[in-house]
């Protein structure tokens, strides 16, 4: 008969992306904050757009490829206010941090603390290629998720 007590640790299963996206709607869900995993934005998906004091915010999770990142978040300043990336399992490297800042872009630490799930390692500019249109379609998905 085995045993149900081992010696060695347990091994913990690593989260996915999808499964950072939605600790953090569930986060933001709970503190009443209008969010929508996969918002549609101009023919593409968000992974995580929400409401914040009436302005758009829009992340997106990566857990390395940073670069990729960067380029996705600079397509969601044609529809939100502010537009940032999380890098959920890695710490920001300085170049990643100086190309974020030069796109205007903000970058995120997801934490497992109550409350809002985010530590805000930079912030983003306010976007200047907002299309009202376009805004205006995304909040309209925030407030009916």
């Amino acid at each position: 008969m085995k045993s149900s007590i081992s010696g060695r640790a347990p091994r913990q299963k690593r989260r996915t992306e999808q499964g950072y996206v939605r600790a953090a709607l569930v986060a933001l869900r709970r503190l009443g904050i209008p969010c929508a995993w996969e918002a549609a934005l101009l023919g593409r998906s968000v992974d995580l757009a929400l409401l914040q004091t009436n302005t758009v915010w829009t992340v997106e999770f990566k857990k390395r490829d940073w670069r990729r990142a960067l380029e996705q978040a600079r397509d969601h300043l044609l529809g939100a206010d502010y537009a940032y990336v999380c890098l959920a399992e890695c710490q920001p490297s300085p170049a990643f941090l100086d190309a974020a800042r030069g796109a205007g872009i903000g970058v995120l630490r997801l934490h497992n603390r109550e409350g809002w799930p985010f530590e805000v390692v930079a912030k983003a500019r306010r976007s200047r290629e907002t299309l009202a249109f376009a805004r205006d379609r995304v909040i309209n998905q925030l407030r009916t998720a």
